[in-house]
């Protein structure tokens, strides 16, 4: 079957997020219901999608980067501020324009630090690490001659163990 760009479009989407081909199979197949593990293995060879996704999470990374780095030059010209309006309040040379500004900035460093620890949820980034260990797992299990294409036709199977073990790991990572 003939797909175009769009659906090829569709399909990256998946790949980079970095879900498993089995589990990208099963949500494509809901739009575009007959396509098949063989046409997905020649896009990601034909347009490079390795490379694709890579320079993607380069930026992405280099991105996030920025964004900590903006929070934490925020964060350190706020807290002068609150530093400054806190001495103000101490020395007794204030107003309620003085303690107003000070629990403004106080919020206001209080939700940047409560948004730079969300980002670090170590549950999330335990379950990131286990997602790309299985896929590599998954990808050298591909390369060896003759698994292919039993992993291929046990795909479905596969892939519940791996969301299975997924569950039971990420349960234990909250723990």
């Amino acid at each position: 079957m003939a797909y175009d760009a769009k659906a090829r479009e569709f399909a990256f989407g998946f790949y980079a997020q970095g879900l498993s081909k089995e589990k990208a199979l099963r949500e494509i197949r809901k739009v575009y219901p007959g396509f098949s593990g063989a046409t997905w293995d020649d896009w990601e060879r034909r347009f490079d999608w390795k490379q694709r996704r890579a320079k993607s999470d380069a930026k992405l990374a280099d991105f996030n980067d920025q964004c900590r780095d903006t929070a934490r030059a925020l964060m350190l010209e706020l807290n002068e501020i609150r530093q400054q309006l806190y001495n103000q309040i101490q020395g007794g040379k204030f107003d309620n324009q003085t303690v107003y500004a000070f629990t403004s900035v106080t919020k206001q460093i209080s939700d940047l630090a409560r948004q730079h620890l969300a980002g670090q949820d170590p549950a999330r980034v335990a379950m990131e690490t286990l997602r790309a260990a299985f896929e590599k797992f998954l990808a050298g299990l591909r390369e060896i001659d003759g698994l292919a294409k039993p992993l291929e036709s046990r795909a479905g199977d596969v892939g519940q163990l791996v969301e299975k073990i997924g569950v039971e790991f990420g349960a234990e990572a909250l723990r």
